[in-house]
């Protein structure tokens, strides 16, 4: 909004003949360039945690990030695997939240059972 605003203006009062469908056009543009870009991020973290997997699997087999040595003397192991663990058991969690949810609604035995399938396969803690 600042390119709209007067600049030596206490209240952050906007230059004549601002329009408010300029204010959201802007809005708009911003927000759509943000989720682009954060998309872009997460596409790239996911390339090279699969990089960094694909090279150590191999040889030193699926659950590697488990052990220390592979990684640099400094670096706070323990962190990242408490961290780990805190996220498993934020999805553990959630997970039977949302089982007990299903549970008791009204839905049909085999609604139940189907959406607590579906529900399984998007669990991160599976």
């Amino acid at each position: 909004m600042r390119p709209f605003q007067l600049s030596d203006d206490a209240e952050h009062g906007f230059k004549p003949g601002t329009q408010l469908k300029e204010l959201t056009r802007l809005y708009d543009f911003d927000r759509r360039l943000r989720l682009l870009v954060i998309d872009s991020i997460e596409r790239i973290e996911v390339a090279a945690r699969a990089a960094i997997s694909n090279h150590m699997g191999p040889q030193h087999g699926a659950h590697w990030y488990l052990e220390a040595r592979f990684f640099q003397r400094d670096y706070r192991h323990q962190a990242l695997l408490d961290s780990i663990r805190s996220k498993q058991d934020k999805a553990r969690l959630d997970h039977a939240r949302e089982s007990q949810r299903i549970d008791h609604s009204h839905a049909t035995d085999a609604r139940k059972a189907h959406l607590k399938n579906l529900r399984a396969k998007e669990s991160y803690a599976r």
